[in-house]
């Protein structure tokens, strides 16, 4: 009896143990994929000029105010950040077998969501077990 208590134990704690190593290995692939969007953004991001936050007139008649750099700005965050849930319900998890699953980005989706067309599946994350 206390044989196979044991047993059960040691196979409960071992299946959640690969449960929960695979659900944090989907969490990081998708951490990566959100990365490789926001890196996609910048690249693609046209060169702006410094914004002016200068505003109003001192005693003598000259502007006041910060000249903050676009590249260091909360606008550029905001601007990048702009769009990205749309960008992410382009990603599916494809299983390709017991221990490995592959983060694609699909080309192809149905306007409501119900379905995606895997035609044209860009490769873009292999996950394994362990690395």
């Amino acid at each position: 009896m206390a044989e196979s208590v044991a047993v059960l134990l040691i196979t409960i704690f071992t299946i959640s143990t690969f449960t929960i190593v695979s659900a944090v290995e989907d969490k990081c692939a998708a951490c990566y994929a959100v990365a490789d969007e926001l890196e996609q953004g910048l690249s693609n991001e046209k060169p702006k000029n410094n914004l002016d936050m200068r505003d109003r007139l001192n005693s003598k008649g000259q502007r006041e105010g910060k000249v903050i750099d676009y590249r260091v700005s909360e606008l550029r965050v905001v601007e990048l950040l702009d769009g990205l849930c749309e960008k992410m319900q382009e990603y599916t998890l494809q299983k390709m077998d017991s221990t490995t699953s592959w983060w694609v980005k699909t080309d192809y989706y149905l306007s409501d969501g119900s379905s995606i067309f895997k035609r044209d599946i860009i490769l873009l994350w292999k996950v394994t077990g362990g690395n």
